[in-house]
């Protein structure tokens, strides 16, 4: 028989977190608990004040703690959060920036007879589909492959298996907002209207929207498959303006490394957008013995060199460690001192 959990009121909840959670909570505190959904006040944080597991693997408090402790990690995630976020949109400024710079710069210079007004793309797309994806538009050479590891130290490109479906969908979103059509001609879904001020402006002043500001309407996710699309040298351009670095050391491997370093942007983006904590993520994410060799960590000192840090009030907290809440405090440190920073 399934054991489903039942909703608690305010009351219930300020019971349970004394008995269950061996929680101290003072009766100003109560009122987070009206205002903040349990799941998202408690659950992210609740491992850093257990001692233990028992015998089912549950998390148990034998020693307790004030509520103003718990109150005081949920704002430093509030903090970091914004921080992050801040961050965030400027890595997405550059990344679409750099990228569309590459792209339509193909079409400037292509065959010597440069499209500067940039909406021969439209025509691509639509011949693209209408050849049955055989002909290929000009800005994704890299269409019908990917890059993928074999080892540690080697890559190799590969057909790409995966992204292909995903691939077409964005090419078919692009000349959705483009000409304000679908494909074969017809008006779209009320959904599919682009609602961007600057699409609609171009769309009934030209009656096409150029290739540069495209970009104003995509998301991160469909800008990450574009530059999938894009050819290789471009790809280690974007890499290197964006990691500061000299192009020369920009490699292969790197391609797979930064696509994946945008995933976790674009995740982590999504669970600031909807107010949730940072901390969960990171937990399942940062699993490396040392925080700095994980993949995530990487993907924050991207963000770094995004945007400088903003000043922050001073926080502190006073937490004990053990075995049970030794990484969460690491990483808690790290935002800390990110959000001081």
């Amino acid at each position: 028989m399934n054991h489903y959990k039942e909703y608690k009121t305010t009351d219930e909840l300020v019971k349970y977190l004394k008995d269950e959670k061996n929680f101290i909570i003072d009766e100003e505190d109560i009122c987070f608990l009206e205002e903040i959904s349990y799941t998202s006040l408690v659950n992210p944080y609740k491992r850093f004040f257990a001692t233990g597991c028992d015998n089912n693997g549950n998390l148990v408090y034998k020693e307790s703690h004030n509520f103003k402790e718990l109150l005081k990690i949920v704002e430093i995630n509030d903090k970091y959060c914004k921080l992050l976020y801040e961050k965030i949109g400027a890595f997405e400024k550059k990344f679409k920036t750099l990228l569309f710079n590459e792209i339509c710069e193909k079409y400037i210079d292509y065959s010597n007879c440069g499209d500067r007004s940039c909406l021969t793309y439209l025509d691509e797309i639509k011949l693209f589909f209408d050849s049955n994806y055989e002909i290929i538009p000009t800005f994704c050479p890299n269409y019908l492959c990917c890059y993928v590891k074999v080892n540690k130290s080697s890559i190799k490109k590969v057909i790409d298996s995966h992204d292909i479906d995903r691939k077409k969908a964005v090419l078919e979103r692009i000349y959705q907002i483009g000409i304000g059509k679908n494909i074969d001609g017809s008006s779209l879904n009320k959904n599919d209207v682009c609602k961007n001020k600057l699409i609609l402006h171009y769309l009934e002043t030209q009656k096409k929207v150029p290739l540069w500001i495209i970009p104003h309407a995509l998301t991160l996710g469909e800008l990450q498959t574009i530059f999938k699309m894009i050819d290789t040298e471009s790809q280690k351009r974007i890499i290197a303006r964006i990691k500061t670095i000299d192009l020369k050391n920009v490699v292969n491997k790197d391609i797979i490394s930064f696509t994946g370093h945008v995933e976790s942007i674009r995740k982590m983006r999504n669970i600031i957008s909807h107010y949730e904590s940072i901390l969960p993520f990171f937990m399942n994410e940062m699993n490396a013995k040392k925080l700095e060799n994980s993949s995530l960590y990487s993907t924050l000192i991207l963000l770094d060199r995004a945007m400088k840090s903003i000043d922050l009030e001073s926080i502190e907290y006073s937490i004990s460690t053990n075995s049970i809440n030794s990484r969460p405090v690491r990483i808690l440190n790290m935002m800390l001192k990110k959000v001081k920073q």
